[in-house]
Order: C-alpha cells, then structure tokens, then sequence
C-alpha cells in the first residue's frame, strides 16, 4: 500500500472489532488522524498506546457523534455483528440497518467524505452449487429468513441507494475474517474447539477466508481506487472445515487433529437440534448456520485484483497463527 495518508481524518466505526481495531491501527502508522467510535470506555489491545481520539458513542445514536462528521476525508463503517442466531434478529436490524441509514443521512451534509462500508460475502448470500459468488450474484429470496445475512444485505442497499443519490460511498464485502484482534471470538471459536479436540466432526462445507491484514490493505484501496457505489470482494482461500483442521496441526497447535465432516444425511436432525438450541437461548448455534455450514460458499475477488489493484500478500496460515497467539494473550484459548 503505497498511497499517503499523511494529514488525512477518518472516522473508524466499530473500532473495537477486529477489523476495526486493525484498520485503525494501520491509518495511524500511515500518518492518518483517526477518531474511533467504540460504544464502551475499553481500549482493545491493538489499540492500547496509540495516538488516536475515542468518541464514546453508538452509531444507531446519531447525536453520539455527528458533531464528529465535519471536515472529515472518510469513514470506515465497520460497526456490525455476527450473529446467525434469530433471537438477534432485531438487534442485527437496528445495527446494520437502521444505524447505517442514521449515519448516511449524516453524510449527506459532507459529499467530499467518502464512505467505506463494509459489507460481507453474507450480503451477496449463497453461491449455486458448482458456482463461484460474485458481485453480481443474486441475494435469493431465501436468505431474507437469515437475520445475519439479510440485515447485511439491507444495509448494503442503503448505501448502494446513497451512491446513487450523488453520496461518495463504496463497498466492501470481506469473506471471513481471521487474524489478530478477535476479541469477539468469531473464528476463534472454531478454532480453540478444533485445536483443543472438543469437537471431533464438522461440517462439510467450504468457504472463502481473508486474512484481517489483507482485509484492511483492501479497505484502503477502497478508499483509494473504487467506484462510487461499486461493491468488492475480498477473499483469498477457499477452505473446508476440514481444511482449517488440517491447517492447525501443520502450524503444530495441537497434534494429531483429525476431526471428519459429517455426512450430508445428518444435515436435517442437526438442523432441527440447532432450531431448537436457538429459540432455548443458545446463541452460537441456529438452524442458519447449520445452512451455510453444509453448502460451499466460495467467491471470486477478481474485481478486487483488477479495479482496486488488491493482491492478498500474507498467507491465510500465518493469520491463523496470529490469531491463536492473539487468543493466548489475552487468555481467550
């Protein structure tokens, strides 16, 4: 990434997240002034020393921070949350949808800011069996029953609306995430169960993984290069579940790791036993993720590569390595 940044401002939303936190600390080590907007007074560790401005605020609260917005040169709205759980569906609502309309109302004031939205692979939602996702791909009428997925998908329409209204935004839509910085163990739960054998099948699907530092070169390259209401991919390994295993026992995390994916016929009664996990109160497993855990979710950041001139440089192992020697430190594993 060679483009300065040396004088600029932005607005990190969700900078606590592990995107966030290693977006931030990258403008900063290019010269940028950085205001992170985190909805509690807590430092997250890559952040801890560093010379940035906190706004204690919560982007479905526009009064938190829109004395904020002026004179700023972009915004990185990273601010979301995994959850594939339906009992979070009018949370996920109000975060993703609601608090990204409230802040491009905002924007409408400043048209040289330049909106970074990030979206994800879950807003495009679920590639055709032998097919590889796009950003043309159709978001299915199914998927709208997906709390995680949908409310993506609606906020991303929001600002693709916005960009055609003349608003300088651009979209991002990341495959998942690994690396450093997961204080909300999204990966690392996986992870941590995988390497520690307390789980011995998984799932047979596959899909499309980035490394956050890859991630967050592609952000600035959005920022840099992109088409105003133009959406990108990044995604850089396509992994099975099994995959990820095999990576843990390369990078020697534990040994002899040889979990085996369930088979295609167990999907409906795990499904069902997820449905009911669910609606008893067990966030981290629903029947949607029981969905795309079975189905092959790849994609093709090929508009990436050619338009923003993205070239994902740190393999997805050495993210993986990070991330666990991230959980170790602060006594997540």
């Amino acid at each position: 990434m060679t483009a300065p940044f040396k004088g600029r401002r932005f607005l990190v939303t969700g900078a606590t997240g592990l995107l966030g936190s290693n977006l931030a600390r990258e403008l900063l080590k290019n010269g940028a002034q950085v205001l992170a907007l985190i909805r509690k007074q807590s430092v997250h560790p890559l952040l801890e020393g560093l010379d940035l401005a906190y706004i204690y605020g919560d982007i479905r609260i526009p009064s938190t921070y829109e004395s904020h917005l002026e004179n700023l040169d972009g915004v990185f709205h990273t601010a979301g949350r995994v959850s594939y759980s339906s009992r979070d569906q009018a949370y996920l609502t109000q975060l993703h949808v609601d608090g990204t309309q409230s802040l491009i109302e905002r924007l409408h004031e400043f048209p040289h800011t330049r909106l970074v939205y990030t979206s994800s692979t879950a807003a495009i939602g679920i590639p055709e069996p032998g097919q590889i996702g796009t950003e043309e791909s159709p978001f299915l009428p199914q998927y709208q029953k997906n709390p995680y997925m949908s409310t993506k998908n609606q906020g991303e329409t929001l600002v693709r609306d916005f960009a055609q209204q003349g608003g300088n935004a651009v979209i991002v839509n990341p495959a998942t995430i690994i690396g450093a910085g997961d204080m909300h163990m999204n990966m690392g739960r996986l992870i941590t169960a995988i390497a520690q054998q307390r789980i011995h099948h998984l799932p047979p699907g596959k899909n499309s993984f980035v490394s956050v530092k890859n991630c967050v070169t592609g952000h600035l390259l959005a920022y840099e290069n992109a088409q105003p209401g133009q959406r990108y991919i990044l995604a850089q390994s396509d992994l099975s579940y099994c995959d990820l295993a095999h990576i843990l026992d390369k990078i020697k995390v534990s040994k002899h790791i040889r979990p085996i994916p369930y088979s295609p016929k167990m999907f409906w009664p795990i499904k069902i036993f997820a449905w009911l996990a669910d609606h008893l109160g067990h966030r981290n497993l629903s029947s949607h993720l029981i969905d795309i855990s079975f189905r092959d979710r790849c994609f093709s950041s090929q508009k990436a590569q050619s338009e923003l001139g993205w070239r994902p440089s740190q393999p997805i192992e050495e993210a993986v390595q990070e991330a666990i020697d991230f959980y170790k430190a602060q006594l997540l594993w």
